[in-house]
């Protein structure tokens, strides 16, 4: 994925995200915090290039459900969170992204 603070734009297992905790992440960085509908994908040796992906609806309902199975422990959610990421990572290629230049 690249950017691991892009999971905190993630809906959470309830479905919901926490923008304070998103913006202070930010604070600081010279790259555009995620929202829950919109994240910026960073590649080319530590986000030299940023590419921006529109999360659908069915995005974010995939992503409430891989990271739902985390509830029970810390090791289920650290299994959870690489389902999470490893569907991101199939699921980026697969959808039309706008590239940006860092800036």
């Amino acid at each position: 994925m690249g950017c691991n603070l892009c999971c905190m734009a993630m809906p959470s297992a309830n479905g919901a995200t926490k923008p304070g905790v998103v913006s202070a992440a930010y604070d600081g960085l010279p790259v555009t915090p995620p929202t829950p509908n919109v994240i910026f994908v960073c590649h080319g040796f530590g986000c030299k290039y940023r590419a921006e992906f529109d999360l659908t609806g069915n995005d974010r309902a995939k992503l409430v459900q891989l990271l739902a199975a985390g509830k029970s422990s810390v090791a289920a959610e650290r299994k959870a969170v690489a389902a999470a990421g490893a569907w991101f990572d199939r699921r980026v290629p697969a959808r039309p992204i706008t590239w940006r230049a860092p800036g």
